[in-house]
């Protein structure tokens, strides 16, 4: 095309959604930094080549057709910088097909030389599954599918609750603060509350807007206290600027309405580690001196698509919707499977769920199951959260879907 620039579409390999692919082509296939994700259907990707092209995709799906046809991808780019944009388009299907559901209990030969490697093959997890009733098969986006569950196959729910997460246990952050030579003062002035917070008497921050939690580590080095202070400037109609105090030593911190605080910062190789959410729908892990080891472009809908950070066994662990990274690398990309799902642990012995092709399996301790399920209910906010998959002691819990029929499954492990 003209001005530089260019235009090509063609086929991507098969997801479960769109918007994993868009994931996929903003953290795997481009550099994090320099993308930006939309995730509005159809979802786009803008991104940064390495010959200084402005790259964009957009990702359309054709529900009807087979697997190798569902997915095709517009890619447009121009150089930067230049005059106008992208490429006006319109993508229509002049043919489509009824999808071919897999035959789970036929495998080709390639997918038999994965899925059937003796070595590699987990043999010991018995699968018990459930019948659900017609009513339960409006799916799990429509109903609390738990509420048609035998009692008698449900998890021991009472011995979940009492799991209580330590950070419930704790004072008030007033008094962890006092313990530690800090004094946070409400002083009444009209017509708002302001805060001051004091360390031995010395005034350290004005308009203290919040100070979330306290968090506390043991080392062999000696003890690690850390907390955000966010401060208010009241000259400029409340702008919102934040501090990180690390044994009394204090970094400049930003604040994000996206931010990820509420994850808890985790210890690694004897310094804390922080997930922090950005202005730009991404995640970063940092430095308490804010230097950022990793990031993931993400995007923000109903929540934001990061669902855990972790340390495990001197590693840290990120799980971002179907994705999960472990010590900055992604490990959809290391171990070959495009999405990757409700990573957990037993025994001290990773597990999760994963999709290869059409093929949905499970992993255990470095071991693979083939599970007879085209589709796995996961990844839902809010009160239908519950229908997402549950690990607990020995077993992983979770709604899969085959032939079109919602059942309940329960892996055991030990």
């Amino acid at each position: 095309m003209g001005n530089g620039l260019f235009f090509e579409t063609g086929y991507l390999p098969y997801m479960s959604k769109p918007i994993n692919l868009c994931l996929w082509l903003a953290n795997v296939e481009s550099a994090p930094e320099q993308s930006a994700l939309n995730w509005e259907p159809p979802c786009s990707v803008t991104t940064k080549a390495e010959n200084n092209y402005i790259i964009n995709y957009a990702i359309y799906e054709n529900p009807r057709a087979d697997p190798e046809h569902r997915f095709i991808y517009v890619k447009m780019g121009r150089p930067f910088p230049s005059i106008s944009g992208y490429v006006e388009h319109t993508v229509y299907w002049l043919k489509t097909e009824s999808e071919t559901k897999p035959e789970t209990s036929r495998l080709s030969p390639e997918e038999a030389s994965f899925w059937e490697k003796p070595d590699t093959i987990l043999s010991d997890a018995p699968i018990v599954e459930y019948d659900l009733p017609p009513e339960a098969q409006v799916g799990p986006t429509e109903k609390m599918l738990w509420d048609f569950v035998p009692e008698e196959a449900q998890p021991d729910w009472e011995a979940m609750r009492k799991i209580v997460p330590e950070s419930s246990k704790e004072p008030p952050v007033e008094e962890q603060l006092k313990s530690l030579g800090y004094e946070l003062k409400v002083t009444e002035t009209q017509p708002t509350y302001r805060q001051q917070l004091f360390r031995d008497g010395r005034l350290l921050f004005d308009y203290v807007f919040n100070i979330p939690k306290v968090y506390k580590f043991s080392t062999d080095s000696g003890p690690i206290t850390a907390f955000v202070v966010n401060t208010m400037d009241t000259r400029y109609n409340g702008y919102l600027d934040s501090f990180l105090i690390v044994n009394d030593a204090i970094n400049k911190w930003d604040y994000s309405p996206a931010d990820t605080a509420n994850f808890a910062p985790i210890l690694y190789q004897g310094e804390l580690l922080w997930a922090k959410g950005t202005q730009n729908a991404g995640v970063e892990i940092r430095r308490s001196n804010r230097d950022i080891l990793f990031t993931f472009r993400t995007y923000f809908s109903a929540h934001l698509a990061v669902d855990r950070f972790q340390a495990w066994n001197d590693h840290w662990i990120l799980t971002a919707g179907d994705f999960v990274i472990q010590d900055g690398e992604i490990l959809n990309q290391k171990l070959g499977f495009p999405e990757i799902f409700e990573w957990g642990v037993i025994d001290n012995k990773p597990l999760f769920l994963f999709r290869k092709g059409t093929r949905l399996g499970l992993s255990y301790d470095g071991k693979i199951l083939l599970l007879p399920y085209e589709d796995i209910a996961r990844g839902l906010c809010c009160g239908l959260a519950v229908n997402n998959p549950i690990t607990f002691d020995d077993s992983m819990y979770f709604f899969g879907k085959r032939d079109g029929i919602w059942y309940y499954v329960k892996v055991k492990f030990r």
